[in-house]
């Protein structure tokens, strides 16, 4: 597999390679992740718990939106004389694009596209490289979206709509519905107060700053944890200060994945005020910890309002912040008859089962290829799939 950024790191792709690798590699997958280091305290190489393997590579540009080793295209290469299969994630990460031109048997593509961005600056960059987004989509022999909306955004960049629709599987994030069920919840409000919770990574295009603003507009009556790190830390924590609003925010910087559970559990409302998901974990996890869940109105969100209607609430990414205060002084509703929806969740054991029989799908359909009849071989005389995982 290959993914620009990998654990330590935190982040929906981060995690999402992270427990569908764990997964496969514990039900006989042999999976190498070759992904980017991010700090010198980051080994070359190790062997995770599960059995699988990673290599992290010293990028030459290291801003987040534009992360690149082309050294990745060495490792890719090596990796095809033992790999049978490439599972690359991220469509707008330049080491998809090295990965996937490096590779030349199966490949798969978790694309994560959004259709563009909110910011000017970046909307403008994804439309230049459009060209070559829509490439790396004709190109992969299978596309997975996370959500129906997901699949139709991919959909608009392919110049092959009929081929695209044979192609593009909808595998949904799996949930850790039991650890999360399970975990001891923790509070920072009072009984009295409604607990409201922002877990995920801190980036500007989650719009946390709104939440802040409508909260602090709630007076005592609600409390705010903002769950996470990122960038955009800093700037909350001088928006907390300039507003005077220390008594109503409270912040958990790099929890640990019981830490979030524990304050997913604990939460009356999850809030997501993001103006780009694929799909969104953290929803997921709110509904399965038995909380309301407050999001913005973008396609994903919607989809999983539609599935679980009674325990979530949409508002428009144009409204106000008094608009958006008003939706969640309405959120009251006790937790008690709030669990049964966790019975809905997939778990990401079944996202993992659903993803190796794509993967072996693609190993198939290259059956009459030079390289799959490499793989053949190798898997003569070793009965296991074997993933390279990419960003």
């Amino acid at each position: 597999m290959v993914s620009n950024r990998f654990a330590p790191s935190r982040g929906g792709v981060e995690t999402y390679v992270g427990r569908i690798s764990h997964h496969l590699a514990a039900t006989g997958t042999r999976v190498h992740i070759v992904t980017h280091r991010l700090t010198p305290d980051q080994p070359d190489y190790e062997t995770l718990e599960s059995g699988a393997t990673v290599r992290r590579v010293d990028p030459l540009i290291r801003h987040e939106h534009a992360r690149c080793a082309p050294s990745v295209a060495f490792h890719v290469r090596r990796a095809a004389r033992h790999f049978d299969v490439l599972h690359a994630h991220s469509l707008h990460d330049p080491v998809t694009a090295i990965a996937m031109a490096a590779w030349r048997g199966p490949t798969v593509l978790n694309t994560y596209y959004h259709g563009g961005s909110d910011h000017p600056g970046r909307d403008v960059a994804h439309r230049a490289i459009t060209p070559v987004l829509r490439t790396m989509v004709d190109a992969a022999d299978r596309v997975i979206a996370l959500t129906s909306a997901e699949a139709a955004e991919d959909a608009t960049l392919t110049r092959r709509p009929r081929q695209f629709a044979n192609k593009v599987t909808v595998i949904g994030s799996g949930i850790d519905v039991d650890a999360i069920r399970d975990a001891p919840p923790v509070r920072t409000a009072s009984h009295q107060q409604v607990q409201v919770v922002v877990p995920g990574r801190l980036v500007g295009y989650k719009h946390i700053d709104r939440i802040v603003h409508a909260v602090g507009q709630l007076g005592d009556t609600h409390r705010l944890s903002i769950v996470g790190d990122g960038p955009e830390l800093a700037h909350l924590r001088d928006l907390v200060t300039a507003l005077g609003f220390e008594d109503t925010v409270d912040f958990v910087v790099a929890p640990s994945d019981d830490a979030m559970r524990s304050r997913i559990r604990g939460a009356d409302v999850i809030c997501s005020a993001s103006a780009a998901e694929s799909q969104g974990i953290i929803p997921l996890e709110g509904i399965a910890a038995g909380a309301t869940v407050a999001m913005s109105d973008i396609p994903a969100h919607l989809e999983i309002h539609r599935r679980f209607p009674d325990q979530t609430m949409v508002f428009g990414l144009g409204d106000s912040d008094a608009q958006l205060a008003a939706r969640l002084r309405s959120l009251r509703a006790p937790r008690s008859d709030r669990t049964a929806a966790a019975a809905h969740l997939q778990g990401w054991a079944q996202t993992a089962e659903r993803i190796s029989t794509v993967h072996q799908q693609v190993v198939a359909h290259h059956a009459g290829s030079p390289m799959s009849a490499r793989a053949r071989s190798r898997r003569d005389r070793r009965p296991t799939l074997e993933i390279g995982l990419a960003p």
